[in-house]
């Protein structure tokens, strides 16, 4: 058995879009640095955590679903293939592959990438067992009775309401964010990072002062 998590797509950088409030693609010079990443968060790790944490989690979410728990340990790499260490463009990666290993020795592929157009693109998921397989991309498009997106909060308040059972996903989902930490570490140290060196971990990602005009170090 084996599980396979995807999110190759485009960038996602707020200093190209048109709503962005500074000069095109540049911080204004009025801003100090808290400010200006604050602004541009999602090119920054402490303010987005990175792709794999910020958009890939999704993907790992539904495997760790599938698996009905979360991975033990992870190996990854990345890196930055065309984003260059230019402030705007903060100190994030713009690819990520990570192999997670479930306690019962089950492997999850994770690949996440935001590659400047034209670029192949895949957000799915592929479960391969061995009676079969699940694959998420062959569901898109699929005629259902409702929007799955739609249905899911219909579930979420009608448990508010006590209208079904009470649906508390808590735990599943900071075991999911915590796996996508546990990948993302050992991308950037090139060490096999284990749950229990995550979950005893002191680091913090957090500038030491959180003021808007204050000067901290940019990460390289």
């Amino acid at each position: 058995m084996a599980c396979f998590a995807y999110w190759e797509g485009s960038p996602v950088l707020q200093v190209l879009s048109d709503n962005w409030p500074g000069p095109k693609g540049k911080r204004d010079p009025q801003w100090g640095d808290i400010k200006f990443q604050l602004r541009n968060w999602y090119s920054f790790v402490w303010t987005c955590g990175d792709q794999i944490v910020k958009q890939h989690l999704h993907n790992i979410d539904v495997c760790n679903w599938f698996m009905g728990t979360h991975p033990v340990e992870a190996v990854a790499s990345g890196g930055t293939a065309w984003r260059p260490r230019q402030e705007e463009y903060g100190n994030t990666y713009d690819h990520l592959c990570a192999d997670f290993v479930y306690p019962s020795g089950v492997h999850m592929t994770s690949r996440c990438r935001q590659y400047r157009n034209p670029a192949a693109g895949n957000v799915s998921e592929l479960i391969v067992g061995t009676k079969g397989k699940v694959d998420s991309h062959s569901l898109r498009g699929a005629r259902l009775a409702r929007n799955p997106y739609e249905q899911e909060h219909i579930d979420l308040v009608d448990s508010i309401l006590g209208k079904r059972p009470y649906i508390n996903e808590a735990m599943a989902v900071a075991e999911s964010t915590m796996t996508a930490i546990m990948g993302r570490e050992a991308a950037y140290s090139g060490q096999k990072i284990t749950w229990d060196m995550v979950m005893k971990a002191e680091r913090t990602l957090y500038p030491p002062v959180l003021e808007y005009q204050a000067s901290v170090v940019f990460l390289k």
